[in-house]
C-alpha cells in the first residue's frame, strides 16, 4: 500500500509543484542509473551479501499473559473484530455470542490482517520497546516475547540526515523537514514485520548501521535470526514473490515524491541469501514495481492516478529487461500466463483491450466504442464497466453483457458463488460457472462484503450496522451495530481458523 500513495503522490507533485529547471537534471540521473544497475552484485564480494545467523533473546512475559478466554472446540466461525476505536471483541457467529479481546500493547492503531499468521491462528503484537509479543488466537495465551535484533538501537537520526544530504544535493530540502523525513521513514522501516510462509518465519527490520535498516529472517522455532542483506539506506518496503523465493526491496533515506530518483530497488534470493540491483529501464519517472509471477517482476515506467505510461518485464531467470506496452494505459493485469491490457482513448470514446505475452506479442485484441476501466475478475471472466453498463471478457475477449455497471464485487471462497451490487443499489447473487443470478433482498445496499471461509454465507456492512446473510435460508441476522462502521472505511476483522 505504501508503494501505492507514495507514486500516486509522487504523480500529483509532479503535475502541480515541481520546478520545470529540474527535468533535464531527473532524466540525466536516470540515463546514468540503469548503467549502475544492470550488473548483478557479484556474491564473492561480499558487499551485498548477508550478515551470520544470529540468536534472538526471549523475554519473560508480562501480565496479562491472556489475551481473551479460549475459543471453544465447537461452534463457530470465529471472527476477531475492531468495535470501536480501541475496542476488540471476537463473535461466534453459531450464537451470535461476543467475547472482550484485549490486545497485549497500549497502541490500538493497527490492522489485524496484517498481524495475523498464515494459518490464522496465531497474531503478533509490538510493545512498548519495540519488541514482538506472539499470541495464540485459539487459546488466548500469550506465547512469547522476542526482541527481534537482540541490540540497543543504534541508528543516529543526525548522521542519517548527514548521509542523505550528501545525495541530495539537487534539491532544495529544508533542514527540519529532512530530519522529520527520515525519522517518519525510520520509524515505519523498523515496525515494517510480517509473517513469511508459515507460522514459523517472520521478516523482521531492524538497524545495522546508525544510517541504515535491513530485513532479515526470524525463526521462532530455532529462535534465530538470519540478516538477508546490508545495503545502505532504509527498508521503505519489500514485496515477497509468490512462491516465497524472492524477495523484492526498495531502500532509500526519505520516502518522499521529491526524493524518487534515489529510491534503489534489490532483488534478494531467499535460499542463497544473494543481492542484486533492479535494472531500470533508461526513462523512468517515479516508477513501480509488483510481481507478475515467481521469475517476473513488472515495471510501470510513471505512475498515473489510473494506469500510467509505458511498462517493462524483468526476466530473474535470464537477467533480460524487456518493454512490452509503449505509450500511455489505463490498466495492466496478469491474466492466465498473459497480460490484460486496456487502454482508453477519451478523445474518441474508444477503449482497446488487449492480451499480450511477456515478449510484447499482441494475442488477442479488440475495440470497443466506449469508455471503460478495469472492475475485477470472476473466476476467468474479466469485468469492466463502461458508461452505462458492465461486461465480461473471456480469454478470447468474447463479451458478454452483465447490465448496469457494477459498484461492488466480492466472489465466495472455494465456490461458485459472486456477490455483487450493481448502480441502481441491486444486489445479486451470480454463478462464476453458468453466469446465473438471482436478486438478494439485504436490509440495504452494502457497502462492504466479507464471505465466511466456507462461502455458505458473508457478512455485510451498512453504515453502522454489521449484518451476517445466510445464502441457503436467504436470512439476514444483525450482528453488530457501531460508530466504528463508518461509511468511508472497511472493517477491522480477521477470521480465526480452529482448525
Amino acid at each position: 500500500m505504501r508503494f501505492m500513495v507514495f507514486e500516486i503522490f509522487g504523480m500529483i507533485w509532479r503535475w502541480f509543484i515541481k520546478p520545470l529547471k529540474y527535468l533535464t537534471l531527473l532524466i540525466s540521473l536516470w540515463m546514468i542509473l540503469p548503467g549502475c544497475l544492470s550488473s548483478p552484485a557479484n556474491p564473492n564480494t561480499g558487499e551485498l551479501q548477508a550478515s551470520p545467523t544470529a540468536s534472538i533473546e526471549v523475554l519473560p512475559t508480562t501480565a496479562p499473559n491472556q489475551t481473551h478466554a479460549p475459543l471453544p472446540q465447537q461452534g463457530g466461525p470465529f471472527l476477531l473484530i475492531q468495535t470501536n476505536l480501541e475496542e476488540y471483541n471476537i463473535f461466534d457467529l453459531s450464537t451470535g455470542e461476543s467475547a472482550s479481546f484485549m490486545p497485549p500493547t497500549t497502541n490500538r492503531g493497527f490492522s489485524l490482517n496484517d498481524r495475523l499468521s498464515p494459518s490464522g491462528q496465531k497474531m503478533f503484537f509490538f510493545d512498548a520497546q519495540g519488541n514482538i509479543i506472539l499470541t495464540d488466537l485459539t487459546t488466548g495465551q500469550i506465547l512469547e516475547t522476542h526482541s527481534p535484533s537482540n541490540n540497543a538501537l543504534i541508528f543516529d537520526l543526525n548522521l542519517a540526515v548527514e548521509e542523505a544530504r550528501a545525495s541530495l544535493t539537487e534539491i532544495d530540502y529544508p533542514d527540519a523537514n529532512l530530519l522529520t523525513a527520515i525519522e517518519t521513514a525510520y520509524k515505519e522501516s523498523i515496525t515494517d514485520i510480517r509473517w513469511y510462509q508459515n507460522d514459523q518465519y517472520m521478516l523482521t527490520v531492524h538497524d545495522s548501521t546508525p544510517t541504515s535498516t535491513n530485513l532479515s529472517l526470524l525463526d521462532l522455532a530455532s529462535k534465530t535470526q538470519i540478516a538477508l542483506e546490508k545495503l545502505p539506506g532504509l527498508i521503505l518496503d519489500y514485496r515477497v514473490s509468490p512462491g516465497g523465493k524472492h524477495i523484492l526491496v526498495k531502500k532509500a533515506y526519505v520516502d518522499d515524491p521529491q526524493t524518487w530518483m534515489h529510491d534503489l530497488y534489490y532483488l534478494i534470493n531467499v535460499d542463497t541469501k544473494e543481492v542484486q540491483p533492479i535494472p531500470m529501464p533508461s526513462l523512468v519517472d517515479n516508477p513501480s514495481l509488483s510481481w507478475l509471477n515467481n521469475e517476473l517482476i513488472g515495471i510501470n515506467h510513471q505512475m498515473h492516478p489510473i494506469g500510467g505510461v509505458d511498462y517493462s518485464i524483468f526476466n530473474l531467470n535470464n537477467q533480460a529487461l524487456r518493454q512490452v506496452i509503449k505509450g500511455p494505459y489505463t490498466h495492466t493485469n496478469q491474466y492466465k500466463d498473459r497480460l490484460f491490457v486496456l487502454k482508453q482513448n477519451n478523445a474518441s470514446d474508444i477503449t482497446t483491450i488487449s492480451l499480450i505475452n511477456y515478449e510484447g506479442e499482441t494475442l488477442k485484441q479488440q475495440e470497443l466504442n466506449d469508455r471503460c476501466l478495469y472492475k475485477g475478475r470472476i473466476s476467468d471472466f474479466i469485468l469492466i464497466n463502461c458508461a452505462t453498463d458492465s461486461l465480461l471478457l473471456d480469454e478470447n475477449l468474447h463479451v458478454t453483457p452483465l447490465g448496469d455497471r457494477v459498484s461492488l464485487l466480492s466472489s465466495a471462497p472455494g465456490g461458485d458463488n459472486v456477490i455483487f451490487v450493481n448502480q441502481d443499489d441491486g444486489t445479486f447473487l451470480l454463478n462464476q460457472i453458468s453466469l446465473e443470478r438471482q436478486p438478494v433482498l439485504l436490509e440495504g445496499t452494502p457497502l462492504e462484503i466479507r464471505w465466511l471461509p466456507d462461502g455458505s454465507a458473508f457478512l455485510y456492512r451498512l453504515s453502522g450496522e454489521l449484518y451476517l446473510y445466510d445464502v441457503n435460508r436467504k436470512q439476514s441476522t444483525l450482528i453488530l451495530t457501531s460508530a466504528n462502521l463508518s461509511d468511508y472505511s472497511n472493517i477491522n476483522a480477521v477470521w480465526i481458523d480452529m482448525n
